[in-house]
């Protein structure tokens, strides 16, 4: 038998059906599966996510001993002085009560400082970076994103 778009269509709708029914038996006969329970994970002080992140990207990177110091002053440049988000976040609510000029000029200065976090960020990257071998460069440039310290 040739797989042609019909054919195709029809083993899709096998399958829909399929796993429709077996949902519905499933249901009948009040079988529940019970969610894992959830894990209570301990809140980490600053300090422990900082060593966390520190031994995450020395072993991600295959740092040398003589990195560490580089790895450090990176960690510390990207990150945000205690209270930041917590800050920010409040002045972007306060926005809702504002009149639209006084709320432009809030709106345009928590640009502004989100700007200049990211220049200091940038900069600690860039130094960061030019510490690494040409090896934990690649590495680096694969890190995903949400892997980065911010």
């Amino acid at each position: 038998m040739r797989f042609t778009f019909t054919n195709g269509l029809l083993l899709a709708a096998a399958i829909g059906v399929t796993g429709v029914a077996a949902q519905a038996q499933t249901r009948a006969a009040g079988v529940t599966v019970a969610a894992a329970p959830a894990v209570a994970t301990p809140k980490l002080t600053k300090a422990q996510r900082v060593e966390q992140e520190v031994a995450r990207l020395r072993a991600a990177l295959l740092l040398k001993p003589s990195q560490d110091a580089a790895l450090r002053a990176y960690i510390a440049e990207v990150d945000e002085p205690a209270g930041y988000n917590k800050s920010r976040r409040q002045r972007r609510e306060a926005l809702a009560t504002m009149p639209t000029p006084q709320r432009l000029e809030q709106q345009r200065i928590l640009r502004a400082e989100s700007l200049a976090q990211f220049d200091r960020e940038a900069a600690a990257t860039r130094k960061f970076y030019a510490q690494l071998t040409p090896a934990q460069k690649m590495t680096f440039d694969r890190l995903p994103q949400e892997q980065l310290p911010d």
